[in-house]
């Protein structure tokens, strides 16, 4: 959990803490005002321990002539489009129909990512394996009103997906079926973040898939921000899709619990506050973040769109793949102070003043090889309400 009382200028700490005794009881109760008197102070906080949000797509097969039906000698597709990223948790197929296991004449079933860029990826996102048909040996029937389940691949990053992306489900027939399997739909099930943080995932080509998401059974939880390797730019991370609501002027504090991989030349993560999303991060207009750029040297910044501080050299450097508590305080805007665990380590200045701000937490490399991450157990902010 996150601590509630927080460093700054000052000695200036978190939200108040209250303490009463009810009648007949021996001991105080202890609890905070923001909980207590929730008007005072509005509270952002996502531990993940919870897990993740799920959800699934649906859709009809249909052969080249649009019947809704697997015939006995034709192929059968649907397409599907991701309205929001995260990874692939289940794929499953229910008809009206029994079809017989068989190795002679049986089905397929795969499913492609042709992403959103022209159509043309290639991601498998289930095995290439007998599991994945109908076949007598290593296959399995289709059940008449029955969910048949399909084996995802073995390769993570596969199952990535990203808002837009289009699935492309194919039940390829080979030989000539025992009868046709009528009525087919299929689902997929994605598990993303829970609301209200949005996975932000830029891919710079279709064949190389960065992925948001929680994975499962993980003590505490924590969003796991992955780029896939390959030359290309990609974003991995995640924001309140611009639905900024945080009031610099009503003395913000943001605070998470993070970990970084190592950083090569032309990766780098931020973790604070900003304004709307855009894939280069030096044209976010208004921020205050923390900046690890290249490496594991931590710099702070902050920008109001006139003072753009950039890169302020802090004595702090991360150790790679070792959590840390990375504090923001707001109550000053001309004294931004920025802390890792309890040691203050710079202030900078922006009047952000009215320009509303959300959390914002991204992991970018270049035109480069190499796969960084940035895992994330904990997002809190909390301001006056008024």
């Amino acid at each position: 959990m996150a601590r509630t009382r927080l460093p700054g200028p000052g000695g200036l700490t978190g939200p108040l803490a209250t303490s009463e005794r009810l009648p007949g009881r021996p001991s105080t109760l202890r609890d905070l005002v923001y909980r207590s008197h929730p008007r005072q102070r509005c509270d952002i906080m996502e531990g993940f321990e919870l897990g993740r949000e799920t959800y699934t797509l649906d859709v009809a097969l249909a052969e080249a002539t649009g019947l809704n039906t697997i015939l006995v000698g034709a192929n059968s597709r649907g397409y599907l489009t991701v309205p929001r990223g995260g990874i692939i948790t289940a794929v499953s197929l229910t008809a009206e129909d029994t079809l017989a296991a068989d190795n002679s004449n049986y089905i397929t079933a795969t499913l492609t990512n042709r992403t959103n860029v022209l159509g043309t990826g290639s991601t498998a996102v289930l095995a290439a394996t007998d599991a994945n048909t109908t076949k007598l040996t290593g296959g399995a029937d289709i059940t008449a009103k029955t969910r048949r389940s399909f084996t995802l691949s073995a390769t993570t990053a596969a199952l990535y997906v990203s808002e837009g992306d289009v699935l492309e489900f194919l039940a390829a027939v080979t030989g000539t079926l025992a009868n046709a399997v009528t009525v087919p739909r299929v689902q997929v099930t994605i598990a993303t973040l829970p609301r209200p943080f949005f996975p932000r995932i830029i891919r710079g080509a279709a064949s190389n898939l960065p992925g948001v998401y929680v994975p499962g059974a993980v003590s505490n939880g924590e969003v796991l921000c992955a780029v896939s390797n390959g030359s290309n730019a990609q974003t991995a991370g995640f924001d309140c899709a611009d639905l900024r609501s945080i009031v610099p002027s009503k003395g913000p504090i943001f605070q998470c619990r993070a970990k970084v991989s190592a950083l090569a030349a032309s990766q780098r993560v931020v973790l604070g506050l900003a304004s709307d999303f855009t894939a280069t991060l030096d044209s976010i207009t208004y921020n205050a973040w923390f900046r690890l750029d290249g490496g594991l040297a931590v710099t702070i910044e902050g920008d109001d769109n006139s003072t753009d501080t950039d890169d302020k050299a802090t004595s702090v450097t991360l150790t790679a793949d070792t959590y840390y508590w990375f504090t923001i305080n707001m109550a000053d805007l001309t004294q931004i102070s920025f802390w890792v665990d309890e040691q203050e380590v710079g202030i900078v200045s922006a009047a952000l003043a009215t320009n509303l701000l959300q959390p914002a937490c991204y992991l970018q490399k270049g035109a480069v090889a190499g796969t960084p991450t940035l895992t994330v157990d904990e997002v809190r902010v909390t301001w006056n309400k008024v």
